[in-house]
């Protein structure tokens, strides 16, 4: 805290020294002629009173702390019993008298400052300091008036020079480092003879953690010691503390019981001299020993803690865990309908996103999104494609719902290859054109385009509106609209294999190769009831590949190995040439196809496993249905029926809405097919028409219980008609208005991979054989048939 400073004269600083204090009369510790340096005093030349400046003018600089020693180091000492004189000599620098004390204090008492050391040669870092205050150097002694500036507290009077570290407030060892440090050799300055500031006693290193030890080893200066023992202070009896080899006493003049009126302690512990941060130095260890093995077990700010926690870590678990457990078991959507293999898109849903497609074509009309089904019940759509974006692609991965086959169909001897540039959408049509032109050294280029694995429905009706390729009396070309089990991929032989077109849930002869036991002679029916082309022979299936026969631990798509799983085919439509009544005459065929096979293919059609509509007069009647007396072969048992076309709607002339509505599974769940043409029922099979026969000692077959793609294609084979290839007219275009999927309101059932039927996972695990056409044979795509436990050792 500043000192208080005495009023300023009109007296420029450059001329006047600063005057301490007045105190009480000096003691007999000084010549009775001599002026103590805390009294007045006067210059030679005009007698003026010297009245100090301000404080600021002591304290512009940090250094002034340590002038003292500038003064001590100015002239040497010297103990004479002569008078003080004090002489007045011009300044060459300015008019303004320098005063020059050259005092001298008497050998018989003690001096105030004091050392041994002080020589004429000492080191002088300050000399112009005096001339700041108008008193330079003089060799005449040291300057008094200067060391009374010091000694009255005017400079450097509350605060101390020295760190709390040192052993002695005088000593402090000299370096380059820090010139402000001085040597041994230099005198000590005894700051008990400063006053305090105002309301407030400060003596350097009298503080409020003054009973701590000095951090300072000792020392060889022989002045070691605390902190504590380093303290320069008076008790109230005025006896000066000793330390090192020196001694002082009470300051002269001074009347230390009232200048000091606050001791030590109540420096220390008086309320009014407590600091704000006070409390961090006083620590108690027995409160915080027995603070710490002290558990309060109601207390409030613990009980907060432990609930905030509580909360914060639930919120987290919920986050983090809670959340997404409760996600994965309470969603409802299909885990397996993607864009790609393996069902990238797991949620079964699709986002709307501008530009991008949805489930539900947005141009689909509102009047087409619900009907009523040939069953009486409300159907909701579920999907559909309107086609009216042209120029769209379905080479892999261009399509979220489509994908163009490139491959040759050998199955069926086709004549053409099927190529993705061959399919394109154009006027709000699916444009299929085939091209009687050479293609990987086949004899035309055409098209196919599936939603396999992209796009899987369960139960449901589907309508597709089409507009014919050719000339309805002329027969070759072979367009199709049909759906197919996803663990069957059409064209891929290596999926195919024993898998189309079973649908059979049982363990029983129907599951083995040639629908005969191991021993290749039963039941009888299999070796004599089939096509004579073949001698006899019913089927020449290599044997359901995934049935229920399934031996435990084997390849098994699941659910569980006891469970048939297959790819069978139900046919939207397969166009042919027919005779009409006035002549050529188209017609379609609408059929299911399906494995193990009843005994000479014959399904049963009395009128209680079949319904008719329409039923034709004949073959020829232009307005009505008939069954097809074509029935199968080795390879399927075919349940047909054909109905003629409209004549007019061919090469995009015109069109037609063909399709099927059916519920999967036994006669006693209700399993069915109803297809339609032009949304009218053409005919219906049970599913009690694929009971079973004691014939071939098969079991019941159900409608498919499979998830089923769908296939949009145009061929041209000798397997299915004739071809006329002189009368064909090249290119020649098959176009698809629309695609539209309904499934009865509540039953909704899409999906690639239903819970009841997976498909998923066993693909991915035969990319090999769902990818590669070139793979003909299970065995050749690099898989084992599982074991069948009626023929095999499980």
């Amino acid at each position: 805290m500043p000192y208080d400073p005495v009023p300023q004269s009109d007296h420029t600083r450059s001329n006047r020294l600063p005057s301490p204090p007045q105190f009480s009369q000096p003691s007999n510790h000084l010549h009775p002629q001599q002026q103590h340096p805390h009294q007045r005093f006067s210059t030679g030349a005009s007698n003026e009173s010297i009245e100090p400046s301000s404080t600021s003018e002591y304290f512009d600089s940090a250094e002034d702390d340590l002038i003292t020693h500038h003064y001590l180091n100015s002239q040497p000492t010297t103990n004479t019993n002569t008078t003080t004189t004090t002489t007045t000599t011009p300044n060459n620098n300015n008019n303004n008298p320098t005063h020059s004390p050259a005092s001298t204090l008497s050998s018989s008492s003690p001096t105030l400052l004091q050392s041994p050391h002080l020589s004429k040669n000492s080191h002088r870092p300050r000399d112009s300091y005096a001339n700041t205050y108008g008193a330079p150097a003089s060799a005449a002694g040291p300057d008094l008036s200067s060391l009374s500036a010091i000694a009255s507290g005017l400079v450097g009077g509350d605060y101390g020079p020295f760190p709390q570290e040192l052993s002695h407030p005088g000593i402090i060892p000299y370096s380059p480092s820090n010139p402000r440090r001085l040597s041994a050799n230099e005198p000590i300055v005894d700051f008990a003879l400063l006053p305090p500031g105002p309301n407030k006693i400060f003596t350097p290193f009298n503080h409020s953690n003054h009973h701590l030890k000095s951090r300072r080893p000792p020392s060889a200066d022989g002045y070691s010691g605390s902190v504590r023992d380093s303290l320069v202070s008076y008790d109230d009896s005025g006896a000066g503390h000793v330390y090192g080899t020196m001694s002082l006493p009470p300051p002269v003049g001074l009347n230390y019981a009232g200048a000091y009126s606050e001791t030590t302690e109540d420096l220390l512990w008086k309320e009014e001299n407590k600091e704000p941060d006070d409390f961090l130095h006083d620590p108690d260890p027995d409160f915080d020993s027995r603070a710490d093995r002290k558990f309060i077990l109601w207390s409030r700010r613990g009980w907060m803690n432990v609930a905030s926690l509580s909360i914060l870590v639930s919120g987290l678990i919920g986050l983090f865990a809670l959340y997404p457990i409760l996600t994965y078991v309470l969603r409802r959507g299909p885990t397996a309908l993607g864009w790609n293999l393996g069902g990238i898109n797991g949620t079964g849903q699709f986002p709307d996103i501008p530009n991008l497609p949805r489930l539900i074509d947005l141009t689909t009309p509102d009047d087409a999104k619900h009907r009523v089904g040939l069953d009486g019940k409300k159907y909701n759509l579920v999907f559909s494609d309107e086609f009216n974006t042209d120029n769209r692609t379905f080479w892999p991965g261009d399509d979220p719902f489509w994908e163009a086959v490139d491959l040759h169909y050998w199955q069926t001897t086709n004549f053409e290859w099927y190529d993705p540039d061959a399919v394109t959408t154009k006027g709000g049509n699916l444009v299929i054109q085939i091209d009687q032109e050479p293609n990987h050294n086949l004899r035309a280029r055409s098209g196919m385009i599936q939603s396999w694995n992209k796009f899987c429905f369960t139960e449901g009706y589907i309508e597709v509106n089409i507009s014919l390729p050719g000339a309805p009396g002329v027969q070759g070309f072979w367009p199709g609209a049909w759906t197919m089990g996803n663990l069957a991929r059409a064209g891929f032989g290596a999926s195919n294999e024993g898998m189309w077109p079973y649908s059979y849930e049982a363990c029983d002869v129907g599951t083995l190769p040639n629908q005969t036991m191991p021993d290749g002679r039963t039941p009888p029916a299999a070796k004599t009831s089939g096509s004579p082309d073949y001698g006899g022979a019913l089927s020449w299936l290599p044997g359901q590949r995934t049935s229920a026969c399934t031996c435990k631990g084997e390849d098994h798509p699941g659910p569980s190995v006891d469970v048939g799983r297959s790819g069978p085919e139900i046919d939207i439509l397969e166009a042919q040439y027919a005779y009409g009544p006035n002549g050529n005459q188209g017609s379609m065929s609408q059929s299911i196809q399906i494995a193990p096979m009843d005994e000479g293919y014959m399904w049963m059609n009395d009128s209680s496993s079949m319904h008719v509509a329409n039923m034709a007069n004949s073959p020829k009647d232009p307005t009505g249905t008939i069954i097809n007396r074509w029935h199968g072969s080795i390879w399927q048992e075919s349940l047909s029926g054909i109905t003629m076309t409209d004549g007019t709607s061919y090469e995009g002339k015109g069109f037609q809405q063909f399709g099927f509505e059916y519920n999967k599974g036994f006669q006693a769940d209700g399993g069915r097919v109803s297809w339609t043409y032009n949304s009218q029922e053409t005919w219906t099979i049970y599913a009690n028409a694929i009971a079973g026969q004691s014939g071939t000692q098969v079991s019941p077959r159900p409608i498919s219980t499979e998830p089923m793609y769908v296939i949009l294609n145009l061929g041209i084979s000798n397997k299915f008609q004739t071809v006329e290839w002189e009368k064909l007219n090249f290119p020649a275009k098959m176009y698809v208005d629309y695609v539209r999927i309904y499934q009865r309101e509540g039953h909704t059932n899409i999906g690639c991979s239903p819970k009841d039927r997976p498909t998923e996972d066993y693909i991915n695990r035969h990319l090999g054989a769902y990818t590669n056409p070139n793979f003909t044979t299970w065995a050749q795509a690099g898989y084992t048939v599982p074991k069948n436990r009626l023929k095999d050792t499980c």
